[in-house]
């Protein structure tokens, strides 16, 4: 999926807003599930890459499948948290791992 053009798509953020992503800006998204351990190295190499990145027009984003949030994530510098349980957003991918 890296360099992969995706189709606009529309997820409920943290606060419970809207996140919609239309082609034409470079977004950073990771998938991820808080069931799963490995998010915790995910995050901390989102972390560091949104900080390397500072100041370059990019979005990141982190999609989490199971729809739960965790505190550390909610006080991530990174980038936007979003949620797509049941995987409407993720499945039509073909994403089927995390982080993917």
């Amino acid at each position: 999926m890296p360099g992969t053009r995706l189709a606009p798509f529309e997820l409920q953020r943290l606060d419970g807003g809207r996140y919609q992503w239309k082609p034409g800006k470079t977004t950073i998204v990771t998938v991820i599930a808080y069931w799963c351990d490995t998010w915790k190295t995910q995050y901390q190499r989102l972390d560091a890459t949104s900080k390397a990145l500072r100041g370059l027009p990019f979005d990141s984003v982190a999609v989490s499948l199971d729809g739960r949030w965790t505190e550390l994530a909610k006080a991530g510098t990174w980038g936007t948290l979003l949620t797509d349980p049941g995987g409407a957003w993720s499945k039509p991918l073909g994403i089927d791992r995390v982080p993917y």
